[in-house]
């Protein structure tokens, strides 16, 4: 059957009880006005109207969790402070018996002040001139319940004043708001540090997915494509985001099909012109009315790099098809604006530990990286679709920017390319020659250890990849370092001081940080999270693989093994749940894997050079070859296996 609902001039309308409501500013409801009669005035028709509708695909945005004060602090003349317990996206829902035409109004932001206030500056008050706040008006009529209908804030504290009776708890409950994808993964471990820098990127990313993949939840909300694909991999490990990205996919090709003249982004976000924006290139943030510019290169790398990934996790070729010529107008144009084989413009590794000023890894160093990534991702897409000479120019083109990119940066007699982040980018998208993998490594941990005070300078891009390929070049001790260290110049150091619970746009290290940045920077940054996918894909050891995506072949590869006493993760694939559970025991190292229905695992066993047998559901298993600590034994099928290497 066809329903259709026409508006048209059979309509009513009326005023009604929001007075207020801005998505940034937050929502007034004056209860006393809600309609009983049916009073109501006929619309008028606009001339203008939109002449192409599309279906919203991606799922739709719901609550979907609630979440209870901790605290309520009493700070006297009818004036109580929440303590939500955790920093969180979306808004509240306020029970409360008060008189006619009683105001209560409602605060919200992420940290408080020296003297125990609300402190709005890291909701980006500087910027939108308005605190995020809820206004309600009673009527007097017994319990009044009401949440809001067309705003939500991020926050964890709530001021609330205009109360005439002792607040209690149960006044407020958070309401927790994002698209509503299910969840994919779980993860934890045996190290407490690990566990919580997981729960802070799950909590940071939920507060970040309104439709598109934002960079906070208050100040901005804006969907920057260096962002989406600074965290794009580690939300698909923990929620299904097939149609969320593919639905973001069309926002960026709607955004790349407008030619006006825009701001272009030059060696860093302060060096701009303004030029016309060639078609097919997408802008900083996709979408919204907000000007922001000319992709730079590094930002609208997320054209190639998204269907990509939901090509390899989804096993969605249909993206690729679709997208294609997409991908390839970013690459042609990114190759067209570089200088001597080096892309020289961007906005570079944002947001290292500290702050922007200065990045350690240069700008053309990171842009040149991403051109080079991207170029390998439509090597491998065009031979997918069968575009043989397409192909055989990416091949081409690849090769010569790998060689480019070693000859500008890569110091030979140091072995590194300069930076933590510039040696994590050359090692993990393969421009490092061979032979040199190691040292280039060993240079990230030199750096740790000469001048950092044993941790890191990496900024967003780095951040993603660094504990992946100090693990797979031999330096799992020195991840499982990283990760653990605590005090100043580490990422305990986040809950040490300041009881962190989602992840801020500066991460902070140090013991000056509250005197600089605590106050002005954003408390909830998903482009921060990029390191836990590496959760899921090293610690767990759960893979997908490009010639078989979609996880029909899972490579099963775990690190951290020696120095971690469990770990256990699973993924709700599309072929059904994949599992990864391991622990040392003592005399044996026990790995329990799952394969789902028409799945196949390859199993590579952590035996780090040693020849201690290896059993496989209780039989000896056969080593198919060694490589670089691990013992290959095997592709198998759907279903559960054990496996016990002797300690």
């Amino acid at each position: 059957t066809v329903q259709i609902i026409a508006s048209d001039e059979d309509w009513k309308w009326t005023p009604g009880p929001i007075t207020y409501s801005n998505i940034h500013g937050g929502e007034h409801y004056d209860a006393r006005l809600e309609k009983t009669s049916m009073d109501w005035k006929a619309v008028s028709l606009s001339e203008l109207h939109p002449t192409r509708l599309f279906e919203q695909f991606a799922e739709p945005i719901r609550v979907m969790k609630e979440i209870e004060p901790v605290k309520v602090f009493d700070r006297g003349g009818g004036t109580n402070i929440f303590d939500m317990g955790q920093n969180m996206a979306g808004w509240l829902r306020l029970k409360v018996k008060g008189r006619p035409g009683q105001k209560i109004t409602l605060r919200c932001t992420e940290v408080l002040d020296a003297d125990g206030n609300i402190d709005p500056r890291s909701t980006g008050v500087k910027a939108t001139q308005v605190v995020q706040t809820l206004e309600y008006t009673c009527k007097g009529v017994g319990e009044e319940i009401w949440e809001p209908r067309f705003t939500y804030f991020g926050f964890r504290f709530v001021e609330v004043s205009g109360l005439e009776q002792p607040a209690s708890k149960d006044l407020l409950t958070g309401m927790v708001v994002y698209s509503s994808f299910p969840d994919a993964g779980r993860f934890q471990c045996s190290e407490k540090n690990i566990n919580r820098l997981h729960m802070m990127a799950q909590w940071t990313l939920i507060g970040n997915m309104h439709s598109i993949p934002t960079d906070c939840p208050h100040r901005e909300k804006c969907g920057w494509t260096g962002d989406a694909h600074a965290l794009a991999r580690v939300a698909i490990y923990n929620y299904d985001m097939q149609r969320f990205f593919e639905k973001y996919m069309f926002d960026m090709r709607s955004s790349a099909r407008v030619v006006k003249r825009e701001t272009y982004f030059g060696s860093d976000f302060h060096d701009r012109s303004i030029i016309m924006k060639p078609k097919g290139i997408p802008t900083m943030i996709v979408p919204g009315k907000r000007t922001s510019g000319i992709a730079s290169p590094d930002w609208g790398t997320a054209m190639v790099q998204v269907p990509w990934y939901l090509y390899l996790y989804y096993g969605d070729r249909l993206v690729l098809e679709e997208f294609y010529s997409d991908m390839a107008v970013w690459v042609e144009y990114v190759e067209g604006i570089k200088a001597d084989g080096i892309v020289p413009h961007g906005l570079g590794d944002w947001c290292p530990l500290g702050g922007n000023m200065p990045k350690a890894c240069p700008v053309p160093v990171s842009s040149s990286a991403f051109h080079i990534l991207d170029v390998g991702i439509m090597e491998q897409v065009s031979a997918l679709l069968g575009k043989t000479e397409d192909r055989a120019r990416y091949a081409e083109m690849l090769r010569q920017l790998k060689s480019d990119f070693n000859r500008h940066f890569l110091d030979m007699e140091n072995l590194t390319y300069g930076s933590q982040t510039a040696d994590a980018l050359a090692l993990d998208i393969g421009i490092v020659p061979a032979e040199y993998r190691k040292q280039v490594a060993g240079a990230i941990v030199k750096k740790s250890h000469e001048e950092l005070n044993g941790f890191l300078d990496t900024g967003i891009f780095g951040l993603a990849r660094v504990f992946k390929v100090l693990a797979e070049n031999g330096y799992e001790d020195e991840v499982y370092r990283l990760l653990t260290k605590t005090g100043r110049d580490s990422f305990a150091f986040m809950w040490e001081n300041y009881d962190a619970t989602t992840l801020w746009e500066v991460l902070p290290c140090d013991n000056d940080y509250r005197g600089s940045q605590y106050h002005n920077i954003s408390h909830n940054h998903p482009m921060q999270a990029g390191f836990d996918q590496w959760f899921y894909s090293g610690i767990a050891g759960i893979n997908p693989v490009a010639e078989q995506p979609g996880f029909q072949l899972i490579e099963f590869k775990p690190y951290l093994t020696r120095q971690l006493g469990s770990a256990s993760a699973s993924y709700e694939s599309g072929f059904g749940e994949i599992s990864s559970h391991w622990k040392n025991t003592g005399n044996k190292w026990v790995w329990n894997i799952c394969i789902p229905p028409n799945c196949r695992g390859r199993i590579w066993v952590p035996t780090y050079g040693s020849k201690a047998a290896i059993a496989l559901n209780g039989t000896p298993a056969e080593v198919i070859r060694e490589e670089d600590g691990f013992s290959l034994i095997g592709e198998y099928g759907s279903g559960e296996y054990r496996v016990e290497v002797a300690q």
